[in-house]
């Protein structure tokens, strides 16, 4: 991936897709260079904190050696950083990250990450072309949106679904219990956060969105949890200082509207109520990412196109027809959460049809009949997500709940014991299997169980009332 910038505008050229993307440079480095990580990780991000010197080392580029200072910095929230910092010059020819992040869902295994960048060629002091900061496209090159599919849009990625529309009203209350509409914030750019307590890289990113409030007055920021209990979501908030507004966004249909169903999701809401940037995930160095976002929507703020699926809020219009699975599944999921799971279980139907080998389908579906009590159809939908992706926690606890509410403990406790497997530290999956034994008379088994849900998460009420119940040995 190449990047060039002549401080006007700023190129990036994926040579592998044949397309290059063209927009309006960035106030920092840090923000022309995220679409390019390799070359951003070269850069220290922040005041590195608590850094340590532990030594020197030597990087070889093109033959020659270069004696370099390393740092280690720890980050709390990002992890771990060395830096290999040249001593003559002090440029970072080498840096190493280390991170790990705890489930990014419930019930899923936390992941570690290690990234190493090295620099390959390096000239200084050489005459510099005027030419080099302008970029010419190889003839077979188109200019598109965004890197992806043929016709620039990634495949899946909801970010051409929803950039130039204006975004949809939502009412909302925070952590006070004040009501937020967005109809109210029109006239001010607009950064919308979805995030929730169990989500890793959401955890990461709280620093920077703080310091962002605290730093850009002229901009609102709104972090939306995507649903948890608002006591949790509290707590949070309190033992992480955070002084931003929180809305509870599993309040109404906000989080379908926004196709907000990975996290973080941040979107950034121009004065004239159009979404200008959708951004998924977090890395380290991302707020300056985010920082160009919002420079670019306070420059960018112009017409506004229709809101995204606008009719479907209309009493009594008709949905339009889902062409692809996403938009099957993005409406389907919807309207289960509408209370429409007939019509929600129809649309997953047809998206399973477009994308049978799509294992979230699946569980959405086996999820619906499960809330339903149809325990057996849950089951046989599950399954089939658990054939094609046999890694989620969650799923095969949801399963071992739909055999125990059909009678069938026997056969719910290898699933819990293989979600406890893959997630050590979900506490729903002890108190599940606790229960099943307890049903089946095995108090023994039972209370170490029971136990380990109450020692992860010690204010789970069901696992003490279930711990309490009289047993008959």
């Amino acid at each position: 991936m190449l990047t060039v910038s002549d401080g006007a505008d700023t190129w990036t050229y994926f040579a592998g897709m044949k397309q290059y993307t063209k927009k309006p440079a960035s106030a920092s480095i840090e923000g022309d260079l995220f679409s390019t990580p390799s070359a951003n990780s070269l850069l220290i991000n922040g005041k590195p904190k608590d850094p340590k010197y532990i030594g020197e080392d030597d990087i070889v580029i093109e033959g020659t050696p270069h004696r370099c200072h390393v740092i280690q910095a720890d980050d709390e929230h990002r992890g771990q950083f060395k830096y290999w910092i040249d001593e003559k010059n002090y440029l970072v020819l080498r840096t190493e990250m280390t991170n790990s992040h705890l489930p990014g869902m419930p019930g899923m295994p936390s992941m570690g990450m290690r990234q190493n960048t090295v620099v390959e060629s390096l000239k200084i002091g050489e005459a510099i072309a005027d030419d080099v900061f302008t970029f010419t496209p190889p003839s077979e090159a188109r200019l598109v949106e965004q890197f992806g599919g043929a016709n620039g849009a990634i495949p899946n990625n909801p970010s051409s679904h929803y950039v130039g529309k204006a975004a949809a009203d939502f009412a909302l209350r925070d952590l006070n219990g004040k009501l937020v509409r967005l109809s109210d914030l029109r006239g001010k750019i607009l950064v919308l956060d979805f995030w929730a307590t169990w989500c890793g890289p959401c955890r990461d990113e709280m620093p920077d969105l703080e310091e962002l409030h605290k730093t850009n007055q002229s901009v609102v920021l709104l972090g939306v949890d995507v649903g948890e209990d608002e006591t949790v979501v509290k707590q949070f908030v309190s033992e992480n200082h955070i002084t931003f507004p929180i809305l509870l966004g599993g309040q109404d249909h906000m989080i379908d509207d926004y196709g907000a169903h990975q996290y973080p999701t941040t979107v950034v809401i121009d004065k004239n109520g159009a979404i200008r940037s959708y951004i998924t995930g977090y890395a380290p160095g991302g707020d300056s990412n985010l920082r160009a976002a919002i420079e670019r929507a306070g420059k960018d703020a112009g017409a506004v196109a229709p809101p995204v699926e606008a009719a479907a809020d209309v009493p009594g219009a008709p949905m339009p027809k889902p062409k692809t699975a996403e938009e099957a599944y993005y409406a389907g999921t919807r309207m289960i959460r509408e209370h429409h799971a007939e019509e929600g279980i129809r649309l997953l139907d047809q998206a399973i049809a477009m994308k049978p080998d799509w294992a979230y389908l699946w569980w959405a579906r086996g999820n619906a009949f499960y809330q339903q009590k149809r325990y057996e159809e849950a089951i046989e939908d599950i399954s089939k997500a658990i054939a094609l992706r046999g890694t989620m926690p969650g799923w095969y606890d949801e399963r071992g709940l739909a055999y125990s509410y059909s009678g069938h403990h026997e056969r719910a406790i290898p699933d819990y014991t293989r979600a406890m497997e893959l997630s050590p530290n979900a506490a729903a999956a002890y108190n599940n299997r606790g229960w099943a034994y307890l049903s089946l008379g095995q108090p023994e088994k039972a209370l170490p169980d029971l136990n380990r849900a109450i020692e992860l998460t010690p204010d789970y009420v069901k696992a003490h009332e279930i711990g309490h119940r009289p047993t008959s040995s």
